[in-house]
């Protein structure tokens, strides 16, 4: 292992197509959803209904080879037929709405609060490392000590993405905000050369800094939701 081997996890991102031709991260588990939902396109295209269209109206992430991309108004333009009473469909869908399953969501959400604060810390002590590790390089350039901080920064990357493995709300944000990182590390550099391993350094100050304000944003929204759900379970008497 070189001293300037990339600073990055184990946690391995996919790559997709995405709807502007450029890449979308995703993971494992997507990428299945994403192969299936391609390979059953193929087999309506043979199989099925001569006319069918299938829409995707999501207007961002992956493209799905085999759908028609097109923004929801212009779908509802394009197929929609009469008048659509739009506060008649959701007073319905209220109604007919089951009640919520206020311990689960309780768990959900206790769950994601704790990992932003998991996450918070880590992408902390991750900044910290990399400030370490500029400073000595500046004192003293591209050194064998700078293999420790490397090594450190690494276990730190992996202990972090474990924790947004576990709420996928957590996951897509923080993928998002390494976007700029990621990216980073696809490219081809010279790993022997000092301004590669500055570049690299800045990157993960700069990605990990996101995170963190991230977290500060959402922890006490966080906290705020599982004070509402607390007290509405106690008016249910659950």
């Amino acid at each position: 292992m070189t001293v300037t081997e990339k600073i990055m996890g184990t946690h391995q991102l996919l790559w997709l197509k995405g709807l502007d031709g450029k890449p979308v991260a995703s993971k494992y588990d997507w990428v299945t959803f994403h192969q299936w939902f391609e390979s059953y396109m193929a087999y309506l295209k043979k199989e099925g209904p001569r006319g069918l269209n299938v829409i995707n109206s999501t207007e961002g992430g992956a493209f799905i080879e085999g759908m028609d991309h097109i923004p929801l108004k212009e779908a509802m333009d394009r197929y929609v037929r009469g008048t659509v009473n739009v506060d008649d469909i959701m007073e319905e869908a209220v109604n007919r709405r089951r009640p919520p399953d206020l311990p689960a969501l309780l768990s959900s959400f206790e769950e994601l609060y704790g990992g932003a604060r998991e996450i918070k810390n880590l992408s902390a002590r991750i900044r910290k490392e990399a400030r370490a590790a500029k400073k000595r390089f500046k004192d003293n350039g591209l050194t064998l000590e700078l293999k420790k901080h490397v090594d450190k920064i690494r276990r730190l990357e992996e202990a972090l993405f474990e924790k947004t493995d576990k709420a996928n709300f957590i996951w897509e944000t923080v993928t998002d905000l390494t976007c700029e990182l990621k990216e980073h590390q696809r490219g081809e550099y010279d790993e022997n050369s000092p301004e590669a391993f500055e570049q690299e350094l800045n990157h993960v100050l700069s990605s990990y800094m996101k995170i963190e304000e991230m977290c500060v944003k959402f922890i006490p929204e966080l906290n705020a939701s599982i004070g509402l759900i607390k007290g509405n379970n106690a008016v249910l008497g659950r």
